[in-house]
């Protein structure tokens, strides 16, 4: 079934490809002006960071550093960010940006609608960091009217910016590949943390949730979230080990499971619960993305695979254990501390593969991840950060875990 899924987006991108090719010729061959001398400016007024497309919560947060860097080397300027409405409340309240708009495709007319909007904004310079299969990102920064284009060559989409860049991927971190297009404007980033903003609002409706659970300041808050984006079913690891992870940490002295997740984790939520004598407790379904942010940033230890809250808890400065397959661990590891965050994965022959399905049909890369190991990582954390409440295991202080 995964399988078809992926045939059916391949068949769906090749059709695009194929009008996006058609599209590329007849604009190289009636263009009037070669498209990249125009010169990067020393200053921008108005700047727009466009981050659509198949594009997930983490990649969002892992773009803070980059729309930091922007507005601290053109602090004069009117930094605009083009989101999806499920990832606005990560920059809403955010100091660095000026202003949010959030699209959701609703056929042509809606694309042409929100070109005319970008249009009249007068932007000058316009960057897009998506690098996947999809070309509404740039396109609609093609459309922008921004003097100053800059974004990725890849896919052949590199006569759409002013400035393309081709990516250099080996080694390096997507927050690194992504500040390389700030860098390439002249922006310089000091200060590369992820950062992310929770009002005051949505931090008392998570305490409040908690004091009604009976969850205390001497208890240990030990948040996991099981989910990961839609079809990318490859990074989740076993809902049956999830049960037994949390079980096992139930018994733990003073710690207690919050077990989180979306509307579209609800499915997958139920399988761990009902394996469960003991329920955690449960706030899934029912939850937007800045209460999640801020039940998250009540967590002590936070326990997730590949996904975007994973890059929430990292921001937030709470320590995590991560548990990655299919993923390219020197992309998408933990942008934080070393020392507060353990990455859990298997060194396969096929792995990291970075594919959204299993060639071999039996994740291997997820299912060898043991319940031992990641217990055994999360008593770890929580005794290095937490010594004086976490009594749970005996541990020489000196002693170190082996990061994945």
């Amino acid at each position: 079934m995964k399988i078809e899924r992926e045939s059916v987006r391949i068949l769906k991108y090749r059709i695009f490809k194929i009008f996006f090719l058609l599209f590329k010729f007849f604009y190289l061959l009636y263009r009037r002006k070669p498209p990249y001398p125009r010169k990067v400016l020393k200053e921008y007024r108005k700047i727009l960071f466009v981050r659509l497309g198949p594009v997930g919560i983490g990649d969002v947060v892992l773009s803070t550093p980059a729309l930091k860097a922007l507005k601290a080397s053109f602090p004069s300027s009117w930094l605009t960010v083009l989101l999806a409405p499920y990832t606005q409340d990560i920059l809403s309240f955010s100091p660095f940006v000026d202003e949010v708009i959030t699209f959701q495709p609703q056929g042509i007319l809606s694309f042409l609608f929100l070109i005319k909007k970008l249009r009249s904004k007068g932007y000058e310079l316009a960057i897009d960091p998506y690098m996947g299969y999809a070309f509404s990102p740039s396109f609609l920064t093609f459309f922008s009217g921004a003097r100053v284009r800059v974004g990725f060559e890849v896919e052949g989409r590199g006569f759409l910016y002013t400035h393309p860049l081709k990516p250099s991927l080996s080694g390096k971190h997507m927050v690194e590949i992504i500040l390389s297009l700030v860098e390439m404007v002249g922006g310089e980033a000091k200060d590369k943390s992820l950062e992310v903003h929770i009002p005051p609002s949505f931090y008392s409706q998570a305490k409040k949730f908690l004091k009604e659970k009976g969850i205390k300041s001497s208890h240990i808050l030990v948040g996991i979230h099981p989910g990961v984006l839609k079809g990318e079913d490859s990074k989740q690891w076993n809902p049956l080990k999830f049960a037994r992870l949390i079980e096992e940490l139930n018994t733990l002295p003073q710690v207690k499971v919050l077990l989180l997740g979306g509307k579209q984790d609800e499915n997958f939520c139920k399988v761990i619960l009902s394996s469960l004598p003991h329920p955690p407790l449960v706030r899934v379904g029912d939850t937007s993305l800045g209460e999640l942010m801020s039940l998250i940033g009540e967590c002590h230890l936070f326990i997730s695979n590949d996904s975007g809250p994973l890059h929430i808890a990292v921001a937030l400065g709470i320590p995590t254990v991560s548990l990655m397959g299919p993923s390219i661990p020197e992309r998408w590891r933990p942008w934080g501390e070393p020392g507060r965050h353990i990455v859990i994965r298997k060194d396969l022959p096929c792995s990291p593969c970075n594919l959204y399905y299993c060639k071999r049909g039996d994740h291997a890369c997820m299912e060898l991840i043991t319940v031992e190991e990641v217990l055994e990582a999360a008593k770890f954390l929580l005794k290095k950060h937490y010594p004086d409440k976490f009594l749970g295991i005996e541990k020489a202080e000196g002693e170190s875990f082996k990061n994945g």
